[in-house]
């Protein structure tokens, strides 16, 4: 098991009716993590919305002042939650690096070259070409997502 963190640190998990063990497999964590807060985001038997639902009905319940995401199917490198706090106390919007390689067969990968995220952060290929992020790689400050 981890070392015990901050205990000023709110872990929020929020459950969007998954189908695996990720629930019980964040249940261990429960002695090391006194501030964890399970977030339903589904509820049987109405529609199961995407992703970004998840995200918004964790933000909604987080007493914090700054969100980071990461899902179940991801994999972090060794500091990247400090390195993402610390992003945030600079910054009201951090993204990661993507690494597709490290987990995925490369006849997975097909031809296509690099993958968005990896090198630079993407646009949005209409007009106004805003950046973006995907949900599973990125963190901000509670005034963003406020705004």
């Amino acid at each position: 098991m981890p070392p015990i963190l901050d205990r000023r640190l709110g872990i929020d998990f929020v459950n969007n009716g998954s189908t695996d063990n990720s629930v019980e497999i964040v249940e261990r964590y429960r002695p090391y993590l006194p501030a964890l807060t399970i977030v339903q985001a589904y509820t049987p038997p109405e529609p199961r919305f995407g992703a970004f639902h998840s995200y918004n009905e964790g933000f909604k319940v987080a007493t914090g002042d700054a969100f980071v995401l990461c899902e179940a199917d991801d994999e972090v490198g060794e500091g990247w939650l400090r390195a993402m706090g610390n992003s945030l106390l600079n910054h009201g919007f951090v993204v990661a690096r993507m690494d597709y390689r490290k987990l995925n067969a490369p006849w997975l990968l097909g031809i296509s070259g690099e993958r968005q995220q990896e090198t630079e952060i993407p646009r949005v290929p209409c007009y106004p070409y805003l950046l973006h992020a995907w949900g599973c790689t990125f963190g901000l400050r509670r005034s963003v997502y406020e705004n």
